[in-house]
């Protein structure tokens, strides 16, 4: 097994624990906790994007200073040039879309660039109790992006955020692996997934099984999704490193 290694890409991962954090988002009981879970869905959710584009320009077959070229251009530039390599298309930027990831670009870019911002606040006092402040209502303007209503201030992500980040990557990535690329299922797998190959030969990695209840649970919530189909490749369901 002298020729054996593990190819690591993290977008699965990524998908699994961006479902798995919705999911805990709308099973707790504690709003400060729903609120920890959902965002951290809608992050998984949106890095899954930068894994799906760097998968896919890992596999143009070129120069690796080609590679490192491209490496420093956007995400959807990435994902623009392996589809015009492999068919001659790009990514229609009209469609809906494409026009709600990348608005989670922005959310994403608005996280991790954090910045000092003013949410317009309006106060209502119970009259009979203001003497010793025991109750004030606060009443915050939203400001969310017009197509996922993700709020531009992550204090207001809710888990109905998180479920709206995952169907705009879902949506996405069938558009894009399906109608766009036309690709079968295995060669999409063959682009994503974690592999372990061994001689040559390749075994498809879903850690714990999780993946597999996720995209089942997807189902359950209303969002229907057609670009991964685990039954197209044999895999490895448990992975436990030491």
């Amino acid at each position: 097994m002298s020729n054996s290694y593990y190819s690591d890409q993290a977008f699965m991962q990524l998908i699994s624990d961006a479902i798995y954090y919705y999911k805990k988002s709308i099973e707790t009981k504690d709003k400060f906790e729903s609120q920890r879970f959902a965002r951290t869905s809608i992050l998984n959710s949106i890095l899954t994007l930068e894994a799906a584009a760097n998968c896919c320009i890992y596999h143009i077959d070129s120069s690796k200073r080609f590679i490192n070229d491209i490496e420093k251009t956007t995400s959807f530039a990435k994902l623009d040039i392996f589809a015009k390599i492999h068919n001659e298309k790009f990514i229609d930027r009209s469609s809906s879309n494409y026009q709600r990831v990348s608005e989670l670009k922005k959310v994403r870019d608005s996280f991790v660039h954090p910045k000092k911002i003013k949410v317009p606040v309006k106060f209502s006092v119970d009259e009979n109790k203001y003497e010793k402040f025991y109750e004030l209502g606060i009443t915050f303007k939203e400001n969310p992006h017009s197509s996922t209503k993700i709020d531009k201030s992550s204090t207001f992500w809710f888990s109905a955020d998180a479920k709206s980040a995952l169907e705009s990557i879902f949506n996405f990535y069938d558009y894009y692996f399906i109608e766009l690329l036309e690709l079968e299922h295995i060669q999409v797998l063959g682009l994503l997934a974690d592999v372990i190959s061994v001689d040559g030969k390749e075994n498809f990695i879903f850690h714990e099984e999780s993946l597999e209840r996720g995209l089942s649970y997807l189902g359950d919530i209303g969002i229907a999704q057609k670009f991964i189909k685990l039954e197209a490749v044999p895999k490895i369901n448990t992975l436990n490193p030491k």
